[in-house]
C-alpha cells in the first residue's frame, strides 16, 4: 500500500471537476511533478478553456507562462519513444471525445498515463495507437523557475465559517463529550451490579444502582437533545453564512465566467451545498462522537477486561485496511456522480429553455432520448457507487459480528478459568456493543465525508475565479462625445472580432451602427459597459479613459437596451427597477411620465403591480422591449445604447420610442445599433460596420450620395421589402 501511494505521488494525476477541464488539470499534473504548483482555475484562464475545452495552442502557451519549454509536434509512436517524457497527447475516446492525457511513461509494451477522468493507469500500446489517432502532443522541458503558487485549501476556507460561531461549536461538543461519558458509565454500573451487588444480595444497593441508571439515561438523552438543537442551530448559521459569500462571489464575477460555463455546472455545483450541510451535521453531530465513544470504550475495556481490549485493538488495522482501499476507489465514484449530474442539469436547462423550438420542430422525441442517455449514465455511476458503498457496509458488518461473537466466546472461557468476573464481562460486551457500531459509523461518515470534500472543491473552484475587478474611482461626466479609439478585440482561440475600430458616439445625438448578423454589435454593447476587456485600444469618455472611471457608475450612465430583454418573475414594477432601491412609488411614477410611456402600463390592469413572467402574464415581444426602454432610462444615463431593442415595437409604440430617444438625445448620448437601414436612416450619425472596422460614416442623407457601399446596401434592402410586399415597406 505505502508503495502505491508513493507510486502515485511520484506520477500525480489531477482529476477535472468539469467535463472540458481535462486540458487544464492535464498541465497542473505535470507542474506539479515537476515541483511547481498552482489551481486549476488559473490554468484554465491561462489555457483559455471555455465551454468546448481546450485546444493544444493554448496548452503551449500556458506551459510557456508556468515556466516550461513547450512545442506542439505530430509523429509516430516511435518518435514519441525518443522524446523526454512526460508529455500531454491528445486522444479521442469513444471516436467522438476529444481529451487530454499525460503520458508519464513509454516503452515498446504500452504507456503509464495520467488521465484526468480516470486516473493512473497503464495501457498496451495498441489501445493507446487506438485512441491517439492524430498523432498530436505537447513536449514540455522544465525551465529554471516554474510557477509555484500552492492554492489554499478548501478544509481551510469551511472551516473559517466554524470558527465565527466556535460558541455554538464548543457548546455542541461539550454536550457530546458530556453524553458519550454518561454512556460509557453505564457500563460501569453493570459490572458493579453483576460483580458485587447480586452476589452480597443486597436490594437496597441494586435499587440505588438501578436509580443511578436510570439517572444517567435520562442526563445522557437530555444532553443528547440539546445538542442536536446545538448542532442544528449551529449547521444553519454555517450554511447561510457559506450560501451568502458564494452566491456574492458569484454575482461579482466577470461576465466571461458565464459564457465559458453551463448553467447546469453552477447550479449543480450550488446544490452540491446540501452534500456538504449533510456532511458537516454528521461530522460534528456523528465522527466526532463516535471518535469519543471509540476512544472511552477502549480505555475502558483496558481496565475493566484487559485481553478482550486488545483482541478488540487487534481488529482495527483490518478498518483501517478497509478505509484506506475503498477511499479513492469512493472519490473517483462520487466525482463521476456528481459529473454526470451536472450534465444532466445542463441538458434540463437547455431543453426547457428551448421547449418552444422543440415542440415546433417535433423533436420532443430526441430530446427525450437524449435526456434518456444522460440520465441512464447518472443513474448508473449512482449505482455503482451504492454497490461500493453496500460492499463496505457488508464487510464493517461482517468484521463487526465476528469480533462480538469472538469476544463473547474469548470472555466466557477467561470466566471459566477465572481469569474475568462475569460482570467485567458483561460490562466488556456492554462496551463493544456500544463501540462497534461506531466505528461502523465512522466507515460511513468516511465516505459522506469524502463526497462533500468534492462538493466543497467543487465550489471552492468557483470561489478562485477572481472577482470583476474595479480599478477606477472617478465617476462619469460626458461633456463631449464617447470614443472608441484603434480598438481590437476577439474571443479566445478565434481570429479577431474587431480590427482598428474607431468611432465616436456624441452627445446630443443619436448615433447609429449598422451591421449584418454576428460583426459584433451585441459584444460591442457589453464592451462599453467594460464587461469584456479589450486587446488593444481606448475607450474614452471625453478625454479620460473608461478604466479610470467607477465601474458601477459606468454601467449605471451607459445603459443598454440589449436585443434580448431578460423578464424575472415578479411585477411590471419589480421588472422596471431590477434590484434598484427606490423608496417612493410615486417616484417611479414620475419617472415613466418623464419618460413618456405612462399610457403604456395604463393598459395594464393592475399597473405596474401587474405580475409578469412565469408565474403571472404573459408579454409580447414588443411589451418586453418597453419594459427593456425604461428599465434603461430609469437612471437617466448619460449614454443610451439601443442594441436593435425597438425591432419587435408596433409602429405607434416605435414613433413613441423615436420621440422619446429624440427628445432624450438632446442632453445626452443616445447610440441606437441595427441591421435595419431604414430605421437607422432616422438618426443623425450613421456608421457601417463590416469585417471588424469602420467601412463609412456619416449623415444618413448624405451617405446614400457618397457611399456606393450603403448604396448597395440600402438598395437591397429595399428589394427584399417591395418583393415580400410589393411595394415599400419600413420594418419594425
Amino acid at each position: 500500500m505505502n508503495q502505491l501511494k508513493l507510486f502515485r505521488k511520484k506520477f500525480p494525476v489531477v482529476r477535472q471537476y468539469d467535463q472540458v477541464d481535462c486540458g487544464p488539470a492535464a498541465l497542473l499534473s505535470l507542474l506539479r511533478y515537476h515541483g511547481g504548483d498552482s489551481n486549476i482555475v488559473h490554468l484554465r484562464n491561462l489555457t483559455q478553456t471555455d465551454a468546448t475545452g481546450s485546444n493544444m495552442l493554448g496548452l503551449v502557451k500556458a506551459a510557456e507562462q508556468l515556466g516550461f519549454q513547450a512545442s506542439g509536434a505530430t509523429g509516430e509512436y516511435e518518435d514519441l519513444m525518443r522524446e523526454q517524457m512526460p508529455c500531454i497527447a491528445h486522444v479521442i475516446l469513444d471516436d467522438r471525445l476529444q481529451h487530454f492525457v499525460v503520458v508519464y511513461k513509454i516503452d515498446a509494451e504500452g504507456v503509464l498515463l495520467g488521465d484526468p477522468g480516470k486516473g493512473l493507469y497503464r495501457l498496451p500500446k495498441a489501445r493507446f495507437l487506438a485512441i491517439w489517432q492524430q498523432k498530436a502532443v505537447v513536449l514540455l522541458k522544465p525551465g529554471k523557475k516554474l510557477l509555484r503558487q500552492a492554492p489554499p485549501h478548501w478544509f481551510n476556507w469551511i472551516f473559517s465559517y466554524f470558527r465565527k460561531e466556535e460558541t455554538w461549536l464548543y457548546q455542541t461538543l461539550f454536550l457530546g463529550i458530556v453524553a458519550t461519558a454518561l454512556g460509557l458509565l453505564v457500563a460501569v454500573f453493570v459490572q458493579w451490579l453483576i460483580d458485587r451487588f447480586i452476589p452480597e444480595k443486597d436490594l437496597f444497593k441494586i435499587m440505588i444502582t438501578g436509580a443511578f441508571l436510570l439517572a444517567l439515561q435520562i442526563l445522557r438523552a437530555s444532553a443528547g437533545y440539546l445538542r442536536q438543537r446545538f448542532l442544528v442551530e449551529l449547521n444553519k448559521r454555517v450554511n447561510i453564512n457559506v450560501n451568502a459569500d458564494f452566491l456574492s462571489h458569484i454575482f461579482h464575477l466577470p461576465l466571461h465566467f458565464f459564457t465559458t460555463r453551463k448553467k447546469g455546472d453552477i447550479t449543480a455545483r450550488i446544490n452540491d451545498g446540501i452534500k456538504i450541510q449533510m456532511a458537516l451535521l454528521q461530522f460534528f453531530g456523528v465522527t466526532v462522537i463516535d471518535g469519543l465513544i471509540i476512544f472511552g470504550s477502549f480505555l475502558f475495556l483496558f481496565l475493566l477486561a484487559a485481553p478482550v481490549g486488545w483482541l478488540a485493538l487487534a481488529t482495527l488495522p483490518f478498518y483501517g485496511l478497509l478505509l484506506a482501499v475503498v477511499t479513492r476507489k469512493i472519490k473517483r465514484q462520487q466525482n463521476e456522480t456528481m459529473k454526470s449530474y451536472a450534465q444532466v442539469e445542463a441538458f434540463y436547462f437547455d431543453s426547457l429553455g428551448g421547449i418552444d423550438d422543440i415542440l415546433s420542430f417535433n423533436s420532443s422525441t430526441a430530446f427525450t432520448k437524449g435526456n434518456k442517455l444522460l440520465f441512464e449514465n447518472f443513474q448508473q455511476k449512482a449505482a455503482q457507487l451504492g454497490f461500493t458503498q453496500a460492499r463496505i457496509a457488508f464487510l464493517a458488518e461482517l468484521a463487526a459480528g465476528i469480533l462480538i461473537i469472538g469476544a463473547l466466546g474469548f470472555g466466557a472461557t477467561l470466566v471459566i478459568n477465572d481469569i474475568l468476573l462475569l460482570g467485567q464481562m458483561m460490562a466488556a460486551y456492554s462496551l463493544l456493543a456500544n463501540m462497534l457500531p461506531a466505528v461502523n459509523r465512522l466507515v460511513d461518515a468516511n465516505i459522506s465525508l469524502q463526497g462533500a470534500s468534492i462538493a466543497v472543491q467543487r465550489l471552492f473552484d468557483l470561489l478562485l475565479v477572481g472577482k470583476e475587478q474595479n480599478t477606477g474611482k472617478m465617476p462619469l461626466k460626458l461633456v463631449e462625445a464617447l470614443h472608441i479609439k484603434d480598438m481590437h478585440f476577439s474571443w479566445p482561440k478565434s481570429t479577431p472580432l474587431f480590427k482598428s475600430l474607431t468611432f465616436s458616439i456624441r452627445r446630443g445625438q443619436i448615433t447609429s451602427l449598422w451591421g449584418i448578423s454576428g460583426a459584433g454589435k451585441s459584444t460591442l454593447t457589453k464592451i462599453l459597459q467594460r464587461k469584456y476587456a479589450i486587446d488593444h485600444g481606448q475607450i474614452l469618455i471625453d478625454s479620460t479613459p473608461a478604466y479610470e472611471i467607477d465601474i458601477y457608475d459606468l454601467r449605471k450612465n451607459v445603459a443598454v437596451l440589449p436585443q434580448s430583454v431578460k423578464i424575472f418573475n415578479g411585477t411590471i414594477l419589480e421588472n422596471l427597477l431590477i434590484g434598484r432601491e427606490v423608496r417612493e412609488f410615486d417616484f417611479v411614477q414620475k419617472r415613466i411620465i418623464e419618460i413618456g410611456l405612462a399610457e403604456f402600463f395604463n393598459r395594464y390592469p393592475q399597473g405596474l403591480l401587474t405580475l409578469i413572467g412565469e408565474e403571472g402574464r404573459q408579454l409580447s415581444g414588443g411589451e418586453i422591449q418597453v419594459i427593456g426602454m425604461v428599465r434603461a432610462l430609469f437612471d437617466k444615463p448619460q449614454v443610451l445604447i439601443v442594441d436593435e431593442g425597438i425591432s419587435a415595437i408596433d409602429v405607434e409604440i416605435e414613433h413613441l420610442i423615436f420621440s422619446t430617444l429624440r427628445e432624450y438625445a438632446q442632453e445626452n448620448a443616445v447610440f441606437l445599433i441595427s441591421h435595419n437601414l431604414r430605421t437607422l436612416a432616422k438618426t443623425d450619425f450613421l456608421y457601417l460596420l463590416e469585417n471588424g472596422s469602420i467601412t463609412a460614416s456619416g449623415k444618413p442623407d448624405r451617405l446614400i450620395k457618397t457611399s456606393k457601399r450603403f448604396q448597395a446596401l440600402w438598395h437591397t434592402q429595399q428589394q427584399v421589402h417591395e418583393k415580400l410586399d410589393g411595394r415599400l415597406i419600413h420594418v419594425h
